[in-house]
């Protein structure tokens, strides 16, 4: 049985450049999981109607979706660094003024090096985004450090099953051409990439290269579990011949 595509698309990861091979290739078979087609049919129909209907899922959603079709599925998902991830993140809310968090990030933090835990507080869609988000959708739930060994080794094995495609950009670019979704040889289409959207803006520019010391360790201390599954994939791609030696 044909399996059902499902991308993860974790913010500022080149998900919207990926979304956009996804469609090409896939058509009005690729839905969107924000579309209200897709959410009636989540909520009326049984799973043998999206099995007819769609090939692949795509959209800001978690480790779970496959329990809605009965295809068997296959993931795709693109990672970053977690701290250049967050700084990207903080600078896109801040250019896109119809994101949800555009106001309250310009009201309140103009500087990522005066965001704080306080910040965070009754703000549980900043929260997300800026702790541990990778793991979060990679692990369908929210991931402590007692959960974490298993979570990371159930990645790792469907890694090694194939059923989980997750790397950096060139990991997911080989993935795509090596099941002829993207021509081999292909560039990617660029999409929302926040750098070059740096032009004239009325808030601090946040980079990991320029975070003040307290700032840096703030990050890590929020994505210490994403940091740890970054790199554990990282070597795992590199064991296993898909992605050169990760850097120390």
């Amino acid at each position: 049985m044909r399996p059902v595509l499902f991308f993860i698309h974790i913010p500022k990861c080149a998900g919207s450049s990926l979304i956009k091979v996804i469609l090409r290739h896939f058509k009005k078979r690729a839905i969107a999981l924000q579309n209200p087609e897709l959410r009636r049919s989540l909520e009326e129909e049984p799973n043998s109607a999206r099995d007819d209907k769609y090939d692949a899922v795509y959209g800001h959603f978690q480790f779970g979706m496959h329990g809605k079709f009965d295809r068997p599925p296959i993931f795709l998902s693109c990672v970053r660094d977690p701290i250049d991830r967050v700084c990207s993140l903080f600078n896109f809310i801040h250019l896109c003024g119809d994101h949800n968090l555009h106001k309250y990030l310009r009201d309140q933090i103009p500087d990522i090096n005066k965001m704080s835990e306080e910040h965070l507080k009754g703000q549980k869609q900043l929260e997300i985004a800026m702790k541990n988000h990778i793991c979060r959708a990679l692990g369908g739930q929210e991931c402590d450090a007692a959960g974490f060994p298993r979570f990371e080794a159930r990645v790792l094995r469907q890694m090694s099953d194939g059923s989980l495609n997750v790397g950096d950009i060139g990991v997911a670019k080989k993935w795509l051409e090596s099941v002829w979704i993207l021509p081999a040889g292909s560039d990617l289409p660029e999409e929302n990439v926040t750098a070059q959207m740096h032009v004239q803006h009325d808030f601090e520019w946040a980079s990991a290269a320029t975070l003040a010391p307290a700032t840096l360790e703030r990050l890590k201390e929020w994505n210490a579990l994403d940091i740890k599954l970054v790199e554990s994939i990282a070597w795992k791609n590199f064991i296993d011949g898909r992605a050169p030696r990760p850097s120390s």
